[in-house]
């Protein structure tokens, strides 16, 4: 009897471990390890929602930021992962996922998703905000506000151009877009390494950071970017009188993705993700990176709505290239960037 007694209360443990009753030695309560784009973007993720992730769940949240080796490390890696999840462009996502580094998120674990727009939404992680890749000019140097992108071959500006490198996201975003100002596109790049050289002398640098970018800002130099809007108001909030150019031909529209890795998604990942799209989050990016929210029922204000994406009619508007076929050919063009246009940066 005393045996059957023992064998029948094991085997009752056993099946409330089944079920997580009484069991919490079972719940993963190792830190969230997030792989973040740097900057304000670190600073607002830690504020508005990994510090209330951590009080809610008991859960430290450890952020760090990346780079573009950084994501060579992921793929390399991509069977065992040091991350938890990874916040990223669009390009950035599509290649990861080309090459099966993420992992697929249920959508049925993350209630805010229910109205994420439709560009936000994707198989292997979901659009947080969205922000437009436009020209940024100094606005006490450049009185007259560009409209087009084809406003970056003015000479007036010859020696305060600065341009992204490829292969990164500004940087693929302002070829394809001098490709198709000018009556090429994705698929027929040529026209924009030509334009590129054509713009080349009047060139006073390239960036490869956002933080190089503000930089260049700041010292005075640079009075005209393609750049992320996102990064306007920090940037003015630094003294640096900046501003979004509204251009006819439209803005890139940059998706920051929040994926997890391979073999990451969980309960515990899945919350997190949720908690990035509350409503009081998309505010918070909106007013400190000029990100607009991903979520169709998020009201800003209209001065801030202003300032950011915001609306059916303006997300729409938003120009969304054929990244698959973009990520495809980022190394061969960032080989021709530095092969053909480098070396003409500033030359007579």
């Amino acid at each position: 009897m005393r045996n059957f007694a023992k064998t029948a209360i094991l085997a009752a443990l056993a099946w409330c471990a089944t079920l997580g009753v009484g069991h919490t030695q079972t719940e993963d309560k190792s830190p969230l390890v997030l792989l973040s784009t740097g900057g304000p973007t670190d600073t607002i993720t830690r504020d508005a929602i990994a510090n209330a992730f951590t009080k809610e769940t008991g859960i430290e949240v450890v952020i760090r930021p990346q780079s573009d080796a950084m994501i060579s490390t992921v793929l390399a890696q991509k069977d065992n992962p040091q991350y938890d999840l990874i916040l990223t462009g669009f390009d950035s996502y599509t290649y990861l996922q080309q090459n099966g580094a993420l992992d697929k998120v249920d959508y049925g674990q993350i209630p805010n998703t229910a109205n994420l727009y439709p560009l936000a939404r994707s198989s292997h992680g979901i659009g947080t905000s969205f922000t437009g890749v436009t020209l940024v000019y100094n606005t006490d140097k450049i009185r007259t506000p560009p409209t087009s992108w084809a406003d970056m071959w003015n000479p007036a500006y010859k020696g305060h151009v600065i341009i992204p490198v490829v292969p990164i996201t500004y940087g693929l975003d302002f070829l394809v877009m001098a490709a198709r100002t000018f009556g090429g596109d994705e698929h027929n790049i040529d026209v924009g390494f030509q334009k590129l050289k054509e713009l080349a002398p009047n060139v006073s640098g390239i960036y490869e950071t956002s933080s190089n970018a503000a930089q260049m800002f700041q010292l005075g130099g640079a009075w005209i970017a393609p750049w992320f809007a996102g990064r306007v108001p920090p940037t003015r909030a630094a003294g640096v009188p900046v501003a979004a150019a509204k251009l006819k031909e439209g803005q890139v529209v940059y998706i920051t993705m929040l994926a997890p890795l391979k073999g990451k998604f969980s309960k515990k990942v899945a919350r997190f993700m949720d908690m990035y799209l509350t409503k009081e989050a998309q505010v918070a990016f909106a007013k400190g990176i000029g990100q607009g929210p991903a979520r169709t029922d998020v009201e800003l204000p209209p001065e801030l709505a202003a300032t950011v994406p915001y609306g059916a009619d303006q997300v729409k508007a938003l120009i969304q290239p054929d990244w698959n076929v973009i990520v495809s050919k980022r190394n061969e063009w960032a080989e021709r960037f530095q092969r053909e246009i480098v070396p003409l940066v500033g030359k007579k």
